[in-house]
């Protein structure tokens, strides 16, 4: 009989190794007391086989950004079953009883997640909502386009970076759909750099752009060296970048293409309507791959979608099958610029759908027309998945630069 519940705070390291242990690795005692602090017990799960510890899942609580503004959300994480206990609906069992824990708390009306196999959580009601764009750039300073930049790039410790670029952060999360709150400990969290982290590759380094004496952004980023044939073949490696206007933006990536020795940049995890493309004057040496990035899950229809915001206006009605049981129904969305209501009805829909392809939609970079497309969403009335999909879309494609 296994048995699912919250853990206590003196398992934590244990569910911490049976995590590690899943994921193929073991967790270094410096590793354990950094992620010591960011578990939450009361919102993190275990699956139990006697005394053993043979799965575990667990909730972060934050906000992130969805169209208009943060809102409250459960970013799932550590989700793992022991190999000797797999095919028995372990996961199944706590993935209900984490979404349960979700739903009876009611602080957030969704969830959001990052898969390791994608393939799993469409079970669970997840729909991919954003991309991640693994891009590699030639290094190559001197053909970029756009103006000179007017500012700065200056070089400073990990301490600084963490006071210098949290208001940086905090600015670009505020219109970048996907980004997340950081507490003090998720701040810990991420400027660290254990050796683990750095598969062959040099520490972190950080820099920020200065421009008349004020922080317009940072590049954190690791240096690999490579020679073949005798020749320089190193590359840059991008941690995280963040700017707040094309100058910030321009500044950072010429620095980045014009480190010495460093014959590319590669961001493994950048948003995927980056300018770089845009200011490259040879964008053809450029490679770059796609795949899922945030995966998120509606849990309470109404508050999900009238939390967030619209750029235009329209009415719609979704018929929405939850075979879970917390998102299904019938509902009238409302929406305008101004606000929007979404209120249960029996009027005829007008489109209908799993949860899975509406939560797809919620960010506003994955779009109802490219599900409908796809033989995924069944339309009722004539032209109501292009409408639909213009008042669920949003202009900027949603991004996590983290993955939690």
């Amino acid at each position: 009989m296994i048995d699912v519940r919250t853990i206590a705070g003196s398992e934590v390291d244990a569910f911490q190794v049976r995590l590690e242990s899943a994921f193929g690795g073991d967790p270094e005692p410096e590793e354990m007391a950094l992620w010591r602090p960011l578990v939450e017990t009361e919102r993190s799960h275990g699956a139990f086989d006697g005394t053993d510890m043979v799965g575990t899942a667990a909730v972060f609580t934050f906000d992130m950004t969805v169209p208009g503004g943060p809102a409250p959300c459960a970013g799932v994480t550590a989700v793992s079953v022991a190999p000797t206990h797999r095919r028995q609906g372990i996961l199944t069992s706590m993935m209900r009883a984490q979404l349960d824990a979700v739903r009876d708390l009611g602080r957030e009306a969704f969830a959001s997640l990052w898969a390791s196999e994608p393939a799993i959580y469409h079970r669970f009601g997840y729909g991919v909502a954003s991309r991640r764009w693994n891009v590699t750039v030639p290094a190559d300073d001197e053909k970029l386009l756009g103006a000179p930049s007017e500012g700065r790039v200056r070089m400073v410790t990990a301490e600084e970076a963490r006071t210098l670029c949290a208001p940086v952060y905090d600015a670009v999360r505020a219109d970048r759909t996907g980004m997340i709150s950081r507490s003090d400990i998720r701040w810990d969290v991420r400027i660290a750099d254990l050796p683990g982290y750095r598969h062959g590759a040099s520490t972190v380094k950080h820099v920020v752009y200065e421009r008349d004496g004020e922080v317009r952004g940072y590049a954190w980023y690791r240096t690999k060296g490579d020679w073949t044939d005798g020749r320089p073949n190193g590359q840059v490696r991008v941690k995280e970048l963040a700017a707040l206007d094309p100058d910030a933006h321009g500044g950072l990536w010429r620095f980045l293409l014009g480190v010495d020795l460093m014959r590319s940049v590669a961001w493994d995890n950048a948003p995927g309507d980056d300018a770089i493309i845009g200011r490259l004057r040879d964008p053809r040496g450029v490679k770059a791959t796609i795949t899922d990035g945030l995966h998120v899950r509606l849990i309470d229809v109404p508050r999900a979608l009238t939390t967030r915001s619209y750029a235009g206006s329209g009415t719609v009605t979704l018929d929405v099958s939850d075979p879970w049981g917390y998102a299904g129904g019938r509902w009238t969305l409302d929406a305008s610029p101004d606000g929007a209501t979404c209120e249960p009805t029996s009027a005829e829909a007008d489109l209908s759908m799993s949860v899975e392809e509406l939560s797809a939609v919620y960010l506003g970079d994955t779009t109802l027309r490219s599900l409908y497309e796809a033989g995924r969403v069944d339309e009722h009335s004539a032209g109501a998945a292009e409408r639909a999909s213009a008042l669920l879309a949003w202009p900027r494609a949603a991004w996590c630069p983290e993955i939690f």
